[in-house]
C-alpha cells in the first residue's frame, strides 16, 4: 500500500503520508513505530526505479517479494554484502547451511572494519540479525537455516536486466541465470 500510495500521488511523499497514515496499513498504535516503519518502507522504495515500483503495487505475489527483496538488497548495504558474501557462495558450494554462528561472525568480521557498526551495541545488533533472517525468510530465500536460489519470473528479470552483478548475486540469483538475464540486455 505504501508503495502505491506513492505512486498515485505522483512519486512523492508529500500526500502518501496522509494517504497511508489514514488507511493504518502499518498496523501499528504507537505514532513513533509507525513513523519509524513508513521511514523505512520509505528508503526501500526510494532504491527501486518506475518499472520496479508498479511491479511492486501491480505483479503477482511471488513477484512482488522478489522486487520487496531487491529493494531492502539495495537500502541495506549489510544485508547486500552477507548475501553476496556468504549465502550467494553458499548456494554455489551447495553448502545449504547458513547458521546463526556463521551470521555472527560475519558481523563481527563487518565490525572490526566499520567504525560506525562497532559502537552498535549488543541487542542493537541481535534486533540486527533477526530482521535480516526474517527478510531472507520473508522473500523464501532463507528456509529451516537453508539459503534458497532466488528464481525471478521473466517479469522481474526484465526489471533486473540494468541492475549490476553484485546486487543480482545478493539476490541469491544464480550464475547461469545472471548471465541470462544480462545476456537478454545485448
Amino acid at each position: 500500500f505504501c508503495a502505491e500510495a506513492f505512486i498515485n500521488n505522483g512519486y512523492t511523499w508529500s500526500d502518501s503520508n496522509n494517504s497511508v497514515e489514514q488507511a493504518n496499513v502499518l498496523g501499528k498504535v504507537n505514532p513513533k513505530t509507525a513513523s519509524r516503519k513508513l521511514s523505512e518502507f520509505k528508503k526501500r522504495i526510494a532504491t527501486l526505479n518506475d518499472e520496479q515500483l508498479d511491479l511492486l503495487v501491480t505483479g503477482s505475489y511471488e513477484d512482488v517479494k522478489k522486487i520487496a527483496f531487491l529493494s531492502c538488497v539495495k537500502a541495506y548495504p549489510l544485508l547486500r554484502d552477507y548475501c553476496y558474501e556468504v549465502l550467494a557462495r553458499k548456494i554455489i558450494s551447495f553448502d545449504r547451511k547458513a547458521t546463526k554462528y556463521e551470521l555472527d561472525q560475519f558481523i563481527d568480521s563487518k565490525a572490526l572494519v566499520s567504525p560506525e557498526l562497532a559502537k552498535v551495541s549488543e541487542m542493537t545488533l541481535a534486533k540486527v540479525k533477526q530482521v535480516m533472517r526474517r527478510m531472507l525468510a520473508q522473500a523464501d530465500l532463507l528456509v529451516l537455516d537453508e539459503p534458497q536460489p532466488n528464481h525471478p519470473s521473466p517479469a522481474v528479470a526484465k526489471l533486473l536486466v540494468n541492475e549490476n552483478a553484485l546486487t543480482l548475486q545478493a539476490m541469491l540469483i544464480e550464475p547461469a541465470t545472471i548471465k541470462s538475464i544480462k545476456g537478454a540486455s545485448s
